[in-house]
């Protein structure tokens, strides 16, 4: 799913976090709410979100208003991730849906969803390793945020809950 230019600033007392957080920290709404794949947005729109922020917020909440997703997660995913020194911090979900890999147009063999937990926001990233991420990327492609900071090094952790 690729949404451009649908998603928004959202202020930290939104996301149920206090005023002093709000200091440091910034969120956006990402649409659609409830997104049964990884959010992805065009990194040009990203881009150009991430670096008009305030030069002290450094840390970057992706919602996409999900009824899953309370206060209270949220919160508690931004305490963590202070306290944890990684670049980005993401939300455990089971996979439920049966996966295989194929080789040769045939199933080869089916995989163990114990092992695999998709992308679901909240979305915790470090703003700066997130401005690094986005450097020479295409500015047509459509990124996800946490798999973007991976992919250039960056440290993501799973939620703890």
């Amino acid at each position: 799913m690729n949404v451009s230019g649908s998603f928004r600033l959202v202020s930290a007392s939104d996301l149920g976090l206090s005023a002093g957080e709000a200091e440091t920290v910034a969120g956006f709404l990402v649409s659609p709410a409830g997104a049964r794949v990884a959010l992805k947005v065009k990194s040009a729109d990203l881009l150009g979100a991430v670096t008009a922020l305030p030069a002290a917020i450094v840390i970057v909440v992706f919602v996409d208003g999900s009824p899953a997703v309370d206060d209270s997660m949220i919160r508690g995913m931004v305490e963590s991730f202070g306290e944890l020194g990684v670049h980005a911090l993401i939300r455990p979900v089971a996979a439920t849906e049966a996966v295989k890999r194929i080789r040769s147009g045939l199933v080869a063999e089916s995989i163990d969803r114990a092992t695999l937990n998709p992308l679901r926001a909240p979305e915790i990233v470090d703003r700066w390793a997130l401005e690094q991420a986005l450097e020479g990327v295409d500015g047509d492609s459509f990124v996800n945020p946490t798999q973007l900071v991976a992919s250039s090094g960056g440290v993501v952790r799973v939620a703890d809950g």
